[in-house]
């Protein structure tokens, strides 16, 4: 599609909030998701100087389409010529922009940064909110629209020409669209759980998220089309519901679904822009992701920020045990507001002075924080799967096999937990898996970063599904370490390759990204399970198979942290 080109004139409409009247202020701002910053919520240390300004309101035509894009806009109150710069947040979940008070939606935002002298914008993506257009989901409409109103913010008059972006989960992942363009304007991003490819987050290598057959298209189409009711212009509900567009995510959802692979009409292949992010982005990020997220799985962002990272671009990490949440949530990350003042400071304002956190913030699963130059810092551990359920620092030259069917409890996404003897019979029936027990650890051992599995495997059918956990067992209960999955179809690549009944397989993958620590006295245990973990569906077609122990031939390899007790730190917490 060629994207229609407007004069600048032609493409916006400026309003202040106090010339709307007596319209209706919404709160609270958002449609019942993440998106919002409600609740208690960490404050800069130093309070700022500035007095916030009357709220504005934005209105750019797309050069994509010429639907109405919206904006909300609040700055501080400065002196005549002053330019500043400008923090962006933008989702799908705000309610009509003409009519929302930005300061109680976003409060964290505004009443930390405006003072500090940012301008603070909320936009809301086509389709959502008063926005015009149909929900383009994280699609090219989308992305244009963004990249033209991170543009418009950074060439405003009264603004530095520097713009970060901020946000959790979709909100997380809108920095990242921006990011794929190069747009100069973008100094930084901090995606919070983001999403830089939407596929790979609903069927990477095969596995099938539950809500990827049509259920995430369908909550955000009906969810913008249902928005009639939050003061959307009828002209823009009319836009919003006749998307020819929903009816293409739907059956693309559902043809992937079934097959694991990019869907014929390209509707994926568009919401895929890594290789863009890796080709263009030369700005900073500061990547915040809980280790046990669900909802967006860590492995969205490892290994692949590698890469970018390789290419030159400065990242630091902010990771800890939490799920879909900010790092302040449950009275976390108390200083977060001073961390991210000082990454603003230094990459949006340009002050080389700013402090800067470590490269690697990490919150192990005791609850104790560290900092760190490298993640994992220690030498990779290698173990094996051996005869006699055992997980050897050294491979046996014995050789057996175990038969693993499909398990049944984990495609339901649950545990027996009815049947004695507990607790391992809890997460392992016979001849549903395979159970491998380390000796008692020596001394507290420390594993971070992606565990890799390598397996010799021989299939039964044309098709399977491996389930591996990693648990701790102290000898009176079972921790959940790690877990993973994968598809035999998918071992090299996203392609899927033919699986063949009685033909012996190497496979590699890794697991979901940890830090953990397994204590003095207790026992690494490795299961593998046919099947899908918790939150992942079954595919088509799924058989059982043989795994071929010891002799070196299946194992898993953890990476290893060392850290110095300097290291460790205690970061203000909200009691």
């Amino acid at each position: 599609m060629n994207p229609r080109r407007l004069t600048a004139a032609a493409a916006l409409t400026i309003v202040l909030a106090s010339a709307l009247g007596s319209a209706q202020v919404i709160e609270p701002c958002d449609l019942g998701s993440t998106g919002d910053y409600s609740g208690p919520y960490p404050t800069t240390t130093q309070s700022g100087s500035y007095a916030i300004a009357e709220q504005e309101f934005i209105e750019l035509e797309s050069e994509f389409d010429g639907a109405r894009i919206q904006m909300a806009l609040l700055r501080p109150v400065v002196a005549a010529g002053v330019k500043v710069p400008v923090i962006a947040t933008a989702g799908p979940y705000y309610h009509a922009l003409r009519t929302l008070d930005v300061r109680a939606c976003e409060p964290f935002l505004t009443e930390n940064f405006i003072p500090q002298g940012y301008a603070v914008a909320v936009l809301s993506v086509r389709g959502t909110g008063d926005s015009g257009g149909c929900m383009n989901m994280m699609g090219p409409g989308e992305r244009s629209d963004l990249n033209q109103a991170i543009t418009w913010l950074g060439e405003a008059p009264w603004s530095t020409g520097s713009v970060g972006m901020i946000g959790l989960s979709y909100d997380g992942g809108t920095p990242w669209e921006v990011a794929s363009f190069g747009n100069p304007h973008l100094k930084t991003i901090v995606p919070i759980s983001g999403v830089p490819d939407l596929f790979e987050l609903m069927f990477g290598q095969g596995r099938t998220d539950f809500r990827g057959p049509g259920i995430l298209n369908g909550i955000y189409y009906a969810q913008t089309i249902a928005s009639f009711s939050i003061g959307r212009p009828p002209l823009h509900t009319v836009e919003a519901t006749a998307c020819p567009e929903y009816a293409t995510g739907i059956a693309a959802s559902l043809y992937s679904a079934l097959t694991g692979r990019l869907d014929p009409f390209g509707y994926w292949a568009e919401r895929r822009y890594r290789d863009e992010i890796l080709e263009n982005y030369r700005g900073s990020v500061y990547l915040v992701q809980g280790l046990q997220d669900w909802n967006v799985d860590p492995s969205l962002q490892y290994p692949w920020i590698g890469e970018l990272e390789a290419r030159g671009v400065t990242v630091h990490h902010l990771l800890g045990q939490w799920g879909h949440a900010r790092p302040y949530s449950d009275g976390g990350r108390w200083d977060w507001a001073d961390v991210l003042l000082g990454w603003f400071d230094r990459w949006v304002r340009g002050d080389p002075e700013a402090p800067l956190p470590a490269k690697y913030e990490i919150e192990d699963a005791d609850d104790r924080w560290r900092r760190a130059d490298t993640w994992p810092d220690g030498p990779a551990a290698s173990l094996w799967l051996d005869p006699g359920q055992r997980l050897s620092a050294s491979p046996s030259a014995d050789q057996s096999d175990a038969r693993i069917w499909l398990d049944p409890f984990h495609t339901q996404g649950g545990y027996v937990t009815d049947l004695p003897p507990a607790p391992l019979r809890d997460v392992c029936l016979p001849n549903l898996c395979a159970l491998f027990r380390s000796d008692p650890a020596a001394a507290d051992t420390r594993y971070g970063g992606l565990p890799e599995v390598a397996l010799r495997l021989t299939p039964l059918g044309p098709g399977g599904q491996l389930s591996v956990y990693l648990y701790e067992d102290d000898g009176t209960q079972l921790t959940r370490l790690g877990w993973g999955q994968f598809d035999l179809r998918f071992r090299n690549g996203d392609e899927p390759e033919e699986v063949v009944a009685g033909q012996p397989l190497d496979v590699r993958f890794a697991l979901e990204p940890l830090d953990v620590v397994l204590h003095a006295g207790s026992q690494l245990v490795a299961i593998v399970g046919g099947g899908t973990t918790g939150d992942l569906l079954p595919t088509v077609p799924n058989y059982p198979m043989t795994l071929h122990l010891g002799g070196g031939l299946s194992g898993l390899t953890l990476g290893s942290n060392l850290p110095d007790p300097a290291d460790f730190f205690d970061p203000p917490r909200d009691e």
